[in-house]
């Protein structure tokens, strides 16, 4: 914390960079921004390591509960930053180096197909937990209800999985939007 918020923060030898292993911190913030995580802030549910002699290194990630607009509250609208105003992010962001090596993996997450393929990803999944899902929600009648903190119910599986999918269609449009200014 030293480095980041120290006036030198962005000199490549006596900045943050000297002591986070920065490839690390971009697919951390990407993930969480992509899914709007609510405990991806660097706040709650943050894991992060260090080997001995190397770099704070980010990972791995988890805790994706309240995310994908399941969030009544920071999360539940495709729009808007959520993890690039947790402190450390607000400001590494203010480096302009920083963010141009954000713009540049998300262009090639873009390039490559990958934020693409993740819709073929979750049909999948979807497909695999369709049966544990029927015994699930027999058990716990919920698909009606809203249950906090989430912001909407579907009253299907299906329409849990379509929503899902649309809410991240719109943020992916709305992320691309952003990253293209």
């Amino acid at each position: 914390e030293d480095a980041i918020f120290s006036p030198t923060f962005a000199d490549p030898v006596t900045g943050y960079a000297a002591y986070l292993d920065v490839d690390s911190a971009i697919n951390y913030y990407l993930i969480n921004e992509l899914v709007k995580n609510v405990d991806g802030d660097l706040r709650r549910s943050t894991y992060l390591f260090k080997k001995r002699g190397g770099k704070l290194t980010f990972g791995p990630v988890w805790d994706f509960d309240i995310a994908l607009g399941n969030d009544e509250g920071d999360g539940d609208e495709p729009a808007g930053w959520l993890i690039r105003w947790a402190p450390w992010f607000e400001r590494l962001f203010q480096d302009p180096a920083f963010e141009a090596r954000v713009k540049a993996k998300w262009a090639l997450l873009k390039s490559s197909g990958q934020l693409n393929d993740v819709f073929a990803y979750i049909d999948r999944r979807a497909l695999y937990l369709s049966h544990v899902q029927e015994r699930n929600f027999q058990l716990w009648d919920i698909l009606s209800i809203i249950v906090y903190p989430n912001s909407v119910a579907m009253g299907t599986y299906s329409g849990e999985v379509t929503y899902m999918k649309d809410w991240l269609r719109a943020r992916i449009a709305w992320m691309d939007a952003e990253f293209a200014r």
